[in-house]
């Protein structure tokens, strides 16, 4: 498998070397190496940014199998785009706008059609909504859907938002004096004036457009318009990456790798350039397991899927693979020919395996998990003759797991610690400390408050 991998990424597989970089950064299977996590990290980001040219394109949140509320909002996203469809025949601005969005990146169940995003656009600018100019303009100067490009239509969205302070309008025009802009006829509509495309960008990211940020460093990075400025340009590209642009995190990364601007530091950089691959159109894999786990039809494909994503580094895939192996889900395939004894016990270690990766990556509900299967270990589930081996009980590797996720103000660990100490497992008995935890989990969270209460009576 490794081989397979280094042989894919020597031939542009962009996949392997997502795969590799993430096996460098932690260590899996190969040397932990910052220095070469980043070579294969940076040759997968060059290859995906391209996709991220469009800032604007909404970015898909994957969805955690544990948490109930998010799987039901998830759900319910076709029939809150009905009722924002909806509310936009009656007149809502605020909805046209959101549904003109849906209709222009065909997202939440909705087809794309760039015509009728136009329509809506256009109807809630003439609502009063300002932001339907800008949303005009980008459509018109990247072209969308049925949209065929136009910089003359373009400039003038983008004029009419800009009077009205619209900070993607602004944002846009600053775009177009950056580049300059012909029509159709290749005549000059705008010549190239780096001065004036900084003033655009400065007026709209102090309205908070974070796209105008990342344009802004651009310019200081290159010193057109401003003066030349890594620190101005790490300022801005800081700025803009707190609010989820992809293209700031990229270039934060090369500043990191290089120490322009600041002192190298190839950690962070790494963590910028994971974030960047993880952000492009290969994680659709996320939403097609998503799609099966929910159907409950094909959840063994579902469970495949997830581990796909999960070696290529996604915690969030990790973790829920890790909460199909621990709640069985989609492991009758994997499980055929094997004793009851045997499968929950492949169970637990397919789980512990990936709740550890999870762990790694700072999920701190996974840690706790950890500390659970180490707690309790499964030797009672296991035969001497067991052809899948056992997971021993431990209560040192427990306490170590609870620990990482007490650092990290889990009440749960925290409460498991006191727990220990209370019954003397693994840990010195000593009531005192024991009431040390109990006070501290509910104290860091109050939904701990009621089993704390009763812990503390009993002790």
């Amino acid at each position: 498998s490794l081989l397979n991998l280094f042989y894919s990424s020597l031939g542009g597989n962009t996949g392997a070397n997502i795969a590799l970089g993430y096996r460098h950064m932690f260590g899996h299977g190969v040397p932990k190496s910052c220095k070469t996590a980043s070579y294969y990290y940076s040759k997968a980001a060059s290859d995906v940014i391209v996709e991220f040219e469009d800032s604007r394109m909404p970015l898909i949140d994957h969805v955690r199998l544990n948490d109930e509320s998010a799987i039901q909002n998830k759900q319910s996203q076709e029939d809150i785009m009905e009722y924002y469809q909806y509310s936009a025949s009656k007149g809502s601005s605020s909805s046209m706008l959101i549904y003109g969005y849906a209709n222009l990146y065909g997202i939440r169940g909705v087809e794309q059609n760039g015509e009728v995003a136009r329509r809506l656009f256009e109807q809630a600018a003439e609502a009063g909504e300002h932001e339907a100019f800008g949303a005009l303009g980008n459509m018109f100067l990247k072209g969308a859907e049925g949209i065929p490009r136009n910089n003359e239509t373009a400039f003038k969205y983008f004029k009419k938002g800009a009077d009205k302070k619209d900070p993607s309008s602004l944002n846009g025009l600053g775009k177009m004096y950056l580049e300059g802009s012909n029509d159709e006829q290749g005549n000059i509509i705008l010549e190239k004036n780096f001065e004036l495309a900084a003033g655009y960008f400065n007026k709209s990211a102090s309205l908070g457009n974070s796209e105008a940020h990342y344009n802004l460093g651009l310019l200081y990075l290159d010193g057109k318009g401003v003066k030349k400025s890594f620190k101005q340009a790490m300022q801005h590209f800081a700025i803009s990456a707190q609010h989820g642009q992809v293209l700031a995190k990229y270039q934060l990364a090369n500043m990191y790798l290089h120490g322009l601007g600041t002192n190298p530091n190839c950690e962070i950089a790494v963590k910028f350039l994971k974030s960047v691959v993880e952000k492009a159109s290969w994680t659709s894999v996320m939403e097609s397991a998503f799609e099966k786990f929910v159907s409950g039809e094909d959840q063994h494909t579902a469970l495949l899927l997830y581990q796909h994503a999960a070696e290529m580094g996604i915690e969030i895939a990790q973790a829920n693979i890790a909460f199909m192996y621990d709640r069985g889900y989609g492991f009758e395939e994997i499980s055929s020919g094997l004793s009851e004894e045997e499968s929950e016990l492949l169970k637990f270690k397919g789980a512990i395996k990936w709740y550890q990766q999870a762990a790694e990556q700072g999920n701190v509900d996974a840690y706790v998990k950890v500390g659970d299967y180490y707690y309790y270990g499964s030797s009672a589930l296991s035969s001497s003759n067991s052809s899948v081996g056992s997971l021993e009980q431990s209560y040192e590797k427990s306490i170590y797991f609870y620990r990482r996720a007490k650092e990290l103000n889990n009440a749960q660990a925290m409460f498991n610690l006191g727990y220990m100490h209370e019954h003397g497992k693994g840990l010195p008995q000593d009531f005192h400390l024991a009431k040390r935890y109990y006070d501290m989990a509910s104290d860091a969270d109050p939904v701990a408050y009621v089993p704390v209460i009763l812990a503390l009576g009993k002790l």
